[in-house]
């Protein structure tokens, strides 16, 4: 091929692979052992023709630099050459002949010094040509051990020849990785990657090393002998600990163009009604940059409290640094979070209750400051983005995973798990290694969802889903990295990967002693079992549990309204909002320290304005199934268990008596220890730390007190934020739905066994059994009706000789919700004796009809006085119009 500068043209290079040919012939006749006349006779003059054409015409190939400068520098030195031959000649004086000393003959060519040579080829032009050159290279394992060997030399003496050669490794290997096989010195190549203070070498490193591994592939999949040996080289805690600071690397990637989501949840957290006024903040109400970076003078480890300074920022770390205040050998670390607040303090005072004492080390030694402070990193001459950076890591450590597989054929896990998950789940600690970043690998891959960009929250998405196959003792703690907490206030529209690995993990939490002691957990509710059961809606959670990752996602991120599921970009909205003000400034921590553990805290229940009057029951939100004017004849798959489940939900309402005391209020402000005046964050901050202290994974007598911890934080968070600014709009259904419990008063109630906040509920109850009575008669028909005793009890009327026309007009049984429960309840027995006579025998027994006849006196004469007072009201009415 002509090269010129990046320019590549044809021509000519379309015949190198015959001239290469016709130059091995050459040189095959003149390396023979025949005698020099014989080597004359047997040169065809074909190669003599093609070497000449060759000589006259301009190369700029990785092999071959010739053009018009370097002809003139071999006429130069053939001239030189002669003369100093005739001159001899001279000297000696009538010698007729001389031998020439050609074997030790040689041309410099000048124009070519600058020009960097790795055996017979020029790296310049071989990065910047195409892939020809190198497919048709005969030797590529001898060059590939040449170019190793030269990085060796030029590694931190030259920047430019030391990143030329790595480009052309990785080049090299990527075209023939078959034909070198493995590569037995990468962990040179790790090491070398860790310590180098250039970063555009580290990065380039990296993706030589990302290479070895995955070979040219697109996907991390490790295909052939030569990568999987590649890659059991790097089964260790060392290029693990790399790999995870490379992941956390990419928190540091610059902020991204968000869609209209992530803009309304940022309008909500800066209290903002419009994405444009967020610029137009004043600096003391947008977020800062948390200090975290305590600092003090070499020497001894812990320091002393006088010599402690802080706490910093990176940004002051830097200027620090510049200004000779700060040396690679100072020790340094960071603040311990108890809990993570909404908004960070501008300053506090450095107090050991705040100082994580155990992890001073000094500065050099701690691989993010290294290299952002003593690196070239500020510059801002760096290859590849911090996003970049991160994915390459993540694949490189989705290829160890790949390399052993967890079961054998039968599909019998193996036992013990493969070594790449023990490692990367934290299971295998080396304490002799310097780094601890393999103890916190699995919380570094959970808080890569944090991440700003799409392509590394779905690559950590998938590492995670692999490291958890088949992979118990891991998976039942994976929530304890908040994993589910960032899954779920993700923003963007990719969100499959993480649908995925929320169906393979969400059920296999061990979060609580209900789930640990359960010994049948197939016989706790989907909600009970799932840890996502206070977070996510449970029309929503059945969706996950009976449809997969694909039904899920595609419902996640849309919006929906009937009666398996109710959910929408609002509720979304309001999901991520709760979830980030739980998470509080963890985030933005991320960004001064990148492999900060996340402390977790369980989330308390998250409820939605759109299901406050809302009931779900067995797959179903029995509002919207009964509402027969927007879903007429909606399926209902398994009517049995339906209509036992609300059998069983309308016990539960009766259980609840008159619901919420009065007192339970105040009881709840003293669990968590807040008072009536204090707010949404005292609140969140009392829950978070109370529930952090007797969460049962950290304190196993707590089980008791952390259960009312949670009760008292969502019995209180309603109340307290009630009136709190939020930027929510609900829908004209959510209106409806408010509304339907907005008139019912303590008269409606009156002589119920239940109070006016279980008055809907019940009534929900009882129209979806009228309804799967009518619409499955054949099904409901086969079992006998067992709860005529709880209907009856909704019935106890006043006999007539007890009554006056007074107190008939006066009664709330005249009030028109309590007319539709009655009536509601009347259908339901009416249409299941209709189904079964066993049912009507059994509403004898439990003496209904006495019941309904009363009901039937009651409303008689109230009919009569009612059609009196009519009556004569239209008659008063008319006197007055005449008159």
């Amino acid at each position: 091929q002509n090269v010129f500068g990046n320019i590549v043209t044809g021509g000519a290079g379309t015949n190198i692979d015959r001239l290469r040919k016709r130059i091995k012939i050459v040189a095959s006749h003149v390396t023979d052992s025949e005698g020099l006349d014989e080597k004359r006779k047997t040169l065809p003059p074909e190669s003599f023709r093609i070497f000449f054409h060759v000589l006259n015409e301009d190369h700029a190939l990785p092999d071959l630099i010739w053009n018009q400068q370097t002809r003139r520098e071999l006429q130069i030195a053939l001239d030189l050459e002669l003369h100093s031959i005739q001159e001899e000649l001279q000297t000696k004086g009538g010698i007729k002949s001389i031998a020439w000393n050609h074997q030790q003959f040689k041309v410099t060519y000048p124009s070519l010094k600058d020009e960097v040579q790795v055996g017979t080829v020029y790296m310049r032009l071989w990065l910047q040509t195409g892939d020809s050159f190198i497919k048709s290279w005969d030797d590529p394992l001898r060059l590939f051990e040449l170019l190793f060997r030269r990085l060796l030399c030029e590694l931190d003496r030259d920047t430019i020849v030391t990143n030329m050669c790595i480009s052309c490794l990785e080049r090299l290997y990527s075209i023939h990785a078959t034909n070198i096989g493995i590569f037995p010195d990468i962990m040179i190549l790790v090491r070398s990657m860790g310590q180098t203070k250039n970063t555009e070498t580290q990065h380039r490193l990296l993706s030589l090393i990302t290479t070895l591994v995955a070979g040219s592939n697109d996907e991390d999949e490790t295909d052939g002998d030569y990568l999987i040996g590649n890659s059991e080289q790097l089964l260790n805690t060392e290029f693990i600990s790399y790999m995870c600071q490379f992941v956390a690397w990419g928190h540091l990637n610059p902020k991204q163009i968000g869609n209209k989501l992530s803009d309304a949840v940022d309008c909500v957290d800066l209290n903002v009604s419009n994405p444009n006024e967020k610029d137009s903040l004043p600096d003391a109400i947008k977020p800062i940059s948390p200090s975290l970076w305590f600092i003090a003078l070499p020497g001894k480890i812990p320091p002393t409290p006088s010599s402690i300074r802080g706490p910093f920022t990176l940004k002051e770390l830097t200027v620090m640094f510049n200004n000779n205040e700060l040396f690679p050998h100072s020790i340094v670390t960071t603040t311990y979070s108890d809990g993570y607040t909404r908004q960070s303090d501008d300053c506090f005072e450095a107090k050991d209750s705040t100082i994580d004492t155990g992890n001073w080390n000094k500065l050099e030694n701690i691989n993010q400051l290294r290299w952002q402070l003593l690196t070239d990193y500020l510059s801002g001459k760096v290859p590849y983005a911090p996003s970049k950076i991160a994915l390459m890591a993540l694949k490189s450590l989705s290829c160890l995973v790949n390399v052993h597989q967890s079961i054998d054929s039968r599909g019998v896990p193996f036992f013990p798990i493969p070594i790449a998950k023990r490692l990367l789940s934290g299971q295998i600690i080396d304490t002799t290694a310097e780094m601890k970043s393999n103890m916190l690998s699995l919380s570094i891959m959970s808080q890569a969802l944090l991440c700003n960009d799409s392509s590394v929250v779905e690559a950590a998405a998938n590492l995670i889903r692999k490291i958890m196959d088949h992979n118990e003792k891991a998976c039942a703690k994976l929530y304890l990295t908040g994993v589910f907490f960032f899954a779920c206030c993700y923003t963007g529209s990719n969100f499959l990967s993480l649908a995925h690995l929320i169906d393979e993990t969400h059920m296999q939490q061990k979060f609580n002693a209900k789930v640990i002691s359960a010994k049948d957990a197939e016989l706790l509710s989907a909600k009970e079992r799932s840890i996502l059961g206070n977070i996510l809606p449970e029309g929503l959670l059945k969706i996950l549990v009976n449809h997969g990752a694909e039904k899920f996602s595609d419902v996640f991120l849309s919006n929906f309204d009937t009666p398996e599921v109710i959910w929408s970009t609002q509720m979304r909205q309001h999901l991520i909002t709760m979830i980030r003000q739980h998470l509080g400034d963890f985030p933005r921590r991320l960004l001064e320290h990148i492999d900060e553990k996340y402390e977790y805290c369980p989330l308390p229940g998250v409820s939605y304005r759109r299901l406050e009057k809302e009931l779900f029951c067995h797959n179903y939100y029995l509002h919207n199934l009964c509402d027969e004017v927007r879903f007429p004849d909606w399926p209902i798959s398994e009517p049995v268990e339906v209509f036992r489940s609300c059998l069983d939900k309308l016990k539960e309402v009766f259980a609840q008596g008159q619901g919420i005391k009065d007192g339970s209020q105040e009881e709840a402000r003293i669990v968590l220890g807040i008072t009536p005046s204090d707010g949404g964050d005292e609140l969140r901050k009392a829950y978070r730390s109370l529930a952090k202290k007797f969460h049962p994974d950290k304190n196993p007598n707590g089980q008791e007190m952390f259960h009312k911890i949670q009760v008292a934080y969502e019995l209180l968070l309603p109340t307290i934020e009630h009136d709190a600014t939020t930027q929510y709009t609900p829908d004209m259904h959510e209106l409806a739905s408010r509304n339907v419990e907005a008139c019912v008063e303590e008269e409606d109630v009156k002589c119920l066994p239940f109070g006016r906040h279980q008055m809907h509920s019940a009534h929900l109850l009882l129209k979806t059994q009228l309804l799967v009575c009518k619409r499955h008669p054949d099904d409901i028909g086969k079992y006998k009706y067992p709860a005529y005793a709880l209907l009856l009890s909704c019935l106890d009327f006043p006999s007539k000789e007890y009554l006056d026309a007074g107190d008939i007009i006066s009664s709330c049984l005249l009030r028109e919700k309590r007319l539709e429960f009655v009536h509601t309840t009347v259908d339901l027995m009416f249409n299941t004796c209709l189904v079964s006579p066993l049912n009507a025998e059994e509403l004898v027994h439990e003496k209904g009809f006495t019941s309904l006849d009363s009901i039937l006196d009651f409303y008689i004469q109230a009919l009569n006085l009612l059609t009196n007072v009519k009556t004569e009201s239209d008659e008063s009415e008319k006197r007055s119009q005449s008159n």
